[in-house]
């Protein structure tokens, strides 16, 4: 997934609490769960609707959100990485 390839860790993220979290299909939920952890999505009205196609506003929202996500993340590394350097 796009997360574990910029060294993001999904897999400690709070479980979701979409009214519909059962529909979800398995291999999909810790993604979910760091998607919603982090603000990326949402859901409608308490439900994840994961039968449902995203609009295109919609996925142009999760886009966004997710490269704001990745940016505050690589500049942590980034100043991990640094603070050891210097050490």
């Amino acid at each position: 997934n796009l997360a574990k390839r910029y060294g993001i860790d999904t897999k400690d993220a709070p479980k979701s609490e979409f009214r519909d979290y059962s529909n979800i299909s398995e291999y999909a939920t810790e993604a979910i769960d760091f998607l919603a952890g982090k603000g990326i999505i949402n859901g409608t009205d308490g439900n994840m609707l994961p039968r449902r196609m995203a609009t295109r506003a919609e996925a142009a929202k999760m886009i966004y959100e997710f490269i704001k996500v990745l940016d505050i993340e690589n500049m942590q590394l980034l100043t991990e990485n640094t603070a050891k350097q210097t050490q």
